[in-house]
C-alpha cells in the first residue's frame, strides 16, 4: 500500500530542552511507519518560543511554501505544545491551515473533529499557554534576584563581552572587543549620527554581535547599553557593579555620552504625515522595505531603499511616487475588473445552483464521517485501517469542496471602486489613495533598476505583474 506523503515540524525553545529536534524526528519517524506515512521533509524551529505566532516562523513559513510543490497535505508533531502555547494562535492557525488543505497529525495525543474534540484540544492548548507564562514569571524573578546581586541575568552578553557560566560573571570577548570599541570611536568621527555610523561600519567590514549588518536601532542600542558605563539593567533594576570589567574607554563613552544627551543622531520629531505608499514597499533586488527620503511636493514623494542607503548591500535606485501611481492604478483596475468577473460567474444562475449542490454535498459527506465512527464505536467496522481509509475518502472530498473561492467583496462596491480608479485616482486625496490600497494590495514588491512592480492582491486576480 502506498504511503502518504507527510511533512514532520519540530520545534523547541532551547538546546536545553529534553525534546530536543533530534529527539521529535526520532519519535515523529517511528510513528509514521506504524501509521503509513511517509516523511518527505522535516521542517525544524529551533530557538522559537511556544508563543510566537505560528505562521510567522520560519520553519512553517517554509513548510507552507513546500506544501503544493512537494505534495503533502498532512503535518506530523509529536504534540500540542511542540505546535504552539497559545490559544488564539492556535485557532487562527486551524484556519489558514484549511485554507491550505492541510491537516496535522499529533504523534502522542489524539484529538477527534467533533465538538468534544475540539473542546479537549483548547482546553489542552490553554493549559500549555498557562506553563508558559508561569515559566516566564519564574524566570523574570530569578532574572532580577541575579541582577541585583551584581551578576549577569540571562541571554547572550553584549557586543566585546564574554560569560563564564561556572564562576558566572562577564569577562573579555577578546576577539569582538575592538569591534565594540569601534563602534564608539565611528560614533564619534560621523559627529553623532547613527546612519552614517551605520554605513561606516558596515563598509569597515565590522558586524553586529549576531554576525549582521548593522543599522540606525542597532548603532542606538550598543551605544546606549548601561554596561558599557559598568551598570547592570535588567526590567526596573538598574545598579551600578564594581566588577565589570571595562572594554570601551571611559572617555570615548563620556564624549559619546555628550552627543546622545544632545539628541545628535536621532530623527527629528515632525508632524505626522501620510504618504502613499509608506511602509508597503519591498525592495524585489534585496528584500528590504523602502522609507520616504525626498518630498518634492504633496503629489510627488520619493522612496529610498533601506538595502543601498543603510545597509550598502543594493544598488537600487531612488524611486518617485509619480512613477509608481500609474502603474498601480493600472494593476488596481485589472485587479478589481477579474474581481467583478468572478462574483458575476457566482450570481450566475447556474453558478448558484452549483453552490447549492456544493453544499448539499459538504452536508452529506460529514455525516458520513460521523456515520463511519459510529459503526467503528458500534464493532461493524472492526479494523482501524478500515476505518482510517473510510474518513481519509471523505476527508479528501471535502477539502475539495472547501477549497472553491468565494467572493471578498460585494458587487456594487466594486463597480464603485472602479469607477473612482477611472476618473479620480491620480485627483483623489491621499489617504484615500493608501485606504484603498490597504484594503486591495497591502505589499508592493518593486525591482526599481529593472522599471517594474508587483501588487501583491488579495483579490481573485492574486499577484499582478506591471
Amino acid at each position: 500500500m502506498t504511503k502518504e506523503p507527510s511533512a514532520a515540524y519540530c520545534r523547541c525553545s532551547t538546546a536545553l530542552q529534553p525534546e530536543s529536534v533530534e529527539t521529535q524526528v526520532g519519535i515523529l519517524t517511528s510513528f509514521c511507519e506504524r501509521e503509513r506515512l511517509e516523511i518527505v521533509a522535516i521542517y525544524p524551529d529551533e530557538d522559537v518560543s511556544g508563543g510566537k505566532p505560528i505562521v510567522e516562523r520560519p520553519g512553517f513559513k517554509q513548510l507552507l511554501a513546500d506544501a503544493p510543490v512537494k505534495g503533502f497535505k498532512t503535518i506530523v508533531v509529536v504534540s500540542l505544545d511542540r505546535l504552539s502555547r497559545d490559544t488564539l494562535d492556535l485557532l487562527q492557525f486551524e484556519r489558514v491551515a484549511k485554507q491550505h488543505g492541510l491537516r496535522v497529525v499529533y504523534a502522542t495525543e489524539q484529538f477527534d473533529d467533533t465538538p468534544g474534540g475540539r473542546m479537549y484540544k483548547t482546553i489542552k492548548v490553554a493549559f500549555a499557554q498557562h506553563e508558559r507564562e508561569e515559566t516566564g514569571q519564574r524566570i523574570k524573578r530569578k532574572n532580577r534576584e541575579t541582577c541585583a546581586k551584581g551578576r549577569w541575568p540571562s541571554g547572550r552578553p553584549p557586543l566585546g563581552y564574554s560569560y563564564d557560566v561556572a564562576h558566572k560573571q562577564l569577562g573579555i570577548d577578546a576577539d569582538r572587543a575592538g569591534d565594540a570599541e569601534n563602534v564608539f570611536r565611528t560614533y564619534l568621527t560621523c559627529n553623532g549620527n547613527f546612519t552614517h555610523t551605520a554605513a561606516r561600519l558596515n563598509t569597515m567590514g565590522v558586524r553586529t554581535r549576531d554576525g549582521n549588518l548593522w543599522r540606525d536601532d542597532t548603532v542606538s542600542l550598543v551605544l546606549r547599553n548601561p554596561i558599557y558605563r559598568g551598570r547592570l539593567h535588567y526590567a526596573d533594576i538598574d545598579i551600578p557593579v564594581a566588577g565589570i570589567p571595562v572594554v570601551v574607554p571611559t572617555e570615548l563613552v563620556a564624549q559619546a555620552d555628550v552627543f546622545l544627551r544632545n539628541c545628535k543622531g536621532k530623527r527629528t520629531p515632525v508632524a505626522r504625515r501620510c504618504y502613499t505608499y509608506s511602509s508597503m514597499l519591498t525592495c524585489g533586488h534585496c528584500g528590504e522595505g523602502y522609507k520616504v527620503h525626498v518630498i518634492t511636493t504633496d503629489r510627488d514623494v520619493g522612496y529610498y531603499c533601506r538595502g543601498r542607503k543603510e545597509a550598502g548591500i543594493c544598488v537600487a535606485p531612488r524611486i518617485n511616487s509619480s512613477w509608481l501611481d500609474g502603474l498601480v492604478a493600472e494593476g488596481l483596475q485589472r485587479a478589481l475588473i477579474a474581481e467583478r468577473d468572478a462574483i458575476l460567474a457566482m450570481h450566475d444562475p447556474a453558478s448558484q445552483s452549483t453552490r447549492r449542490d456544493t453544499s448539499a454535498q459538504l452536508t452529506r459527506l460529514r455525516r458520513a464521517a460521523e456515520r463511519y465512527r459510529e459503526m467503528y464505536a458500534a464493532g461493524i467496522i472492526e479494523s482501524v485501517d478500515e476505518l482510517k481509509a473510510k474518513l481519509a475518502d471523505v476527508n479528501a472530498s471535502i477539502a475539495e469542496l472547501d477549497s472553491k473561492p468565494s467572493a471578498v467583496v460585494s458587487l456594487e462596491s466594486i463597480n464603485q471602486v472602479i469607477d473612482t480608479l477611472s476618473a479620480h485616482w491620480l485627483d483623489s486625496d491621499v489617504t484615500e489613495r493608501r485606504h484603498l490600497l490597504l484594503a486591495v494590495s497591502p505589499r508592493i514588491t518593486v525591482w526599481a533598476c529593472e522599471k517594474r512592480i508587483r501588487l501583491h492582491t488579495t483579490l481573485a486576480a492574486g499577484d499582478i505583474d506591471l
